[in-house]
């Protein structure tokens, strides 16, 4: 975005972007309940054991901190999160409330 003619005007995630600090949020110009922002997760089949759970979140986790990973990932503008289970379960309730709301409103039908 810094080298090319188009200029951003916003952000769609909650959160300024660490990349563009100078960019605010759709939130911030007035736009209520605006985030929309792409992830990636590691999931799990419904009624798999604690344990196993634990470690399917602790391994991604753990990369997450190295820093060599999130120089990487910051070079193409990502912004790892992790954490723990169940922020990852509220993330996913939140998204799917907002995009239910957006398929009705927009009464989107698939062909």
């Amino acid at each position: 975005m810094r080298a090319s003619k188009p200029r951003a005007l916003a952000v769609a995630t909650s959160g300024r972007a660490s990349q563009l600090p100078e960019v605010p949020t759709m939130l911030e110009l007035g736009y209520q309940d605006f985030d929309v922002s792409s992830w990636v997760a590691v999931l799990a089949r419904k009624g798999t054991p604690m344990p196993i759970i634990g470690l399917i979140n602790s391994e991604p986790n753990k990369t997450l901190r190295n820093p060599e990973v999130r120089s990487k990932l910051a070079s193409i503008s990502a912004e790892p999160e992790g954490g723990p289970p169940e922020r990852l379960t509220q993330h996913i309730k939140l998204d799917l409330g907002l995009w239910v709301q957006v398929i009705r409103t927009g009464n989107i039908k698939v062909d």
